[in-house]
């Protein structure tokens, strides 16, 4: 028994020492990733710092500052700070229009955030090339019981480089417990990402974070699915995920995998799925409660399905499989259930 045990904590031992590495790497990388930036586009950043403010003030917007907070081959991330608001489809007009004509490239607006939601506090753009691809997001969301706290969370986070990064996550059963478990994985997952740390480092440090919790019962599904703006190539990463379908025109195709869950193991198996995706394409992700998603059949329905599924647009379609799942089971859910749906235009 004594020697079980120290054969037990020398493999904890090594485990954490090998993610304090990664992490260690990681941290490496973002530091070299700053670095990069900041040598290969000093002059740009500087000129877009110096002339912005004074080009919006031109052009007839009320700015009392203006800055570049990110900026690389494909991303350009700027704040202004307004003293009266312009409104959204006028600032992002003038400033599109003011950005490529400094940088010398169209940008598109793609991401708007204000703070307090108030446009007259600093608000913050990400642009990307004009031939970048935008993802229209739908989502649907059903608790188990169809009044409570759903178990299950999801998001999307647009990402350097012209990235964009579709979750979904399920905690261990249903409710407000649940929803805190995944909830909490899908928020750092976020936070590392976007403080650019690579996404193997990512998932490593979740996995470690909730196996070194008290509660060994304590993992969540982590589904994953980043798409390139700019090629169309999506990777999908699935622990513990239910599968993934991608509707191109009439055709429907299945995307999973068999890794477990986060949190279960001290080490976790990275299993990564490139697929393609073109404009009018459809990603559909969802929790295992989507008609109890757990063999090749339930598979199979759901592809049947979304194949049949009227032409629509993401929100509509996201709901159109959340009513399907209802119907089925007869009103009568046996988990929790979330459907995100990503429209390729």
């Amino acid at each position: 028994e004594m020697y079980a045990r120290s054969n037990y904590w020398q493999a904890q031992r090594e485990s954490s020492r090998g993610l304090l590495a990664r992490q260690m790497a990681g941290v490496s990388d973002v530091l070299s990733g700053i670095a990069k930036e900041i040598g290969n586009f000093n002059s740009e950043r500087e000129i877009l710092e110096r002339e912005l403010a004074p080009a919006l003030v031109k052009s007839g917007l009320d700015v009392e500052a203006a800055g570049v907070s990110a900026m690389n081959e494909k991303t350009v991330d700027v704040w202004v700070s307004y003293g009266d608001c312009p409104g959204e489809l006028f600032c992002r007009r003038i400033l599109e229009e003011e950005t490529s004509r400094l940088m010398g490239h169209n940008y598109a607006v793609h991401e708007i955030q204000c703070d307090g939601g108030l446009c007259r506090n600093r608000c913050r753009y990400r642009m990307l090339l004009k031939k970048a691809r935008k993802l229209n997001i739908g989502k649907a969301q059903l608790a188990k019981n169809t009044k409570g706290i759903c178990g299950d969370c999801s998001g999307t986070l647009l990402l350097d480089e012209g990235r964009e990064m579709l979750m979904v996550s399920d905690g261990m059963g249903i409710g407000q417990q649940a929803a805190a478990e995944s909830g909490a994985a899908l928020s750092l997952v976020s936070r590392l990402l976007e403080a650019g740390f690579c996404e193997d480092t990512t998932i490593d440090t979740v996995n470690g974070a909730l196996a070194l919790r008290a509660d060994a019962e304590s993992f969540v599904t982590l589904d994953i699915c980043m798409v390139d703006l700019y090629s169309g190539q999506t990777e999908f990463i699935k622990n513990g995920g239910a599968p993934s379908f991608i509707k191109s025109g009439d055709s429907v195709r299945i995307v999973k995998s068999a890794a477990l869950p986060v949190g279960m193991l001290n080490s976790i198996k990275r299993e990564k799925i490139v697929d393609q995706v073109e404009r009018g394409d459809f990603i559909v992700m969802a929790s295992d409660g989507l008609l109890d998603m757990h063999n090749e059949a339930d598979a199979q329905l759901v592809k049947r399905i979304i194949e049949q599924a009227p032409a629509l647009s993401a929100q509509a379609l996201a709901e159109y499989l959340l009513e399907k799942a209802v119907a089925v089971s007869g009103g009568k859910l046996r988990d929790d259930i979330t459907v995100l749906v990503a429209e390729v235009a």
